[in-house]
């Protein structure tokens, strides 16, 4: 097991799993089996583990990766915690996601195919990316980029 110190003098116990970035957003969807197809369809994400469920077999916990890009997302009260998605709450969400893709112009195809709704087209931005801009089902907004000059 490969382990994670944050500084130097730190104790030898990792205070992550070797396979998690240390930073994972964690969405809430208003359902999480509708969310995990939509994100393999739309995105190309795959299950990085088993979903947990709950006793009546819900699944109200799950954590996704696309390359070295990972998501964790759960269902609205979930835990019975309060969450809501940015669409049930019919807000703009107050954050959103930018994620490296190989093809940044096949990625917009296939998100719009998969039914997520265009926020920005394919364009070549100043600082060297090409992007887009995608809302999800729930109302996540995804940027895509593909670096093209360093």
């Amino acid at each position: 097991r490969v382990l994670f110190r944050s500084e130097p003098n730190m104790s030898e116990h990792a205070y992550k799993p070797g396979t998690l970035p240390a930073l994972t957003p964690y969405l809430t969807v208003q359902n999480a089996e509708d969310a995990i197809s939509f994100y393999k369809e739309a995105f190309g994400f795959e299950a990085a583990d088993d979903p947990m469920k709950s006793e009546n077999g819900q699944v109200v916990h799950a954590h996704m990766k696309l390359g070295d890009a990972h998501i964790m997302l759960g269902p609205e009260g979930a835990f019975d915690k309060p969450n809501k998605s940015p669409k049930s709450l019919n807000i703009l969400p107050p954050s959103g996601l930018y994620v490296y893709c190989s093809d940044v112009d096949a990625m917009y195809k296939r998100a719009l195919g998969a039914g997520a709704s265009s926020l920005m087209e394919p364009e070549d931005s100043f600082w060297g990316d090409r992007i887009c801009k995608v809302t999800d089902r729930d109302g996540h907004e995804w940027m895509f980029a593909t670096l093209i000059k360093e």
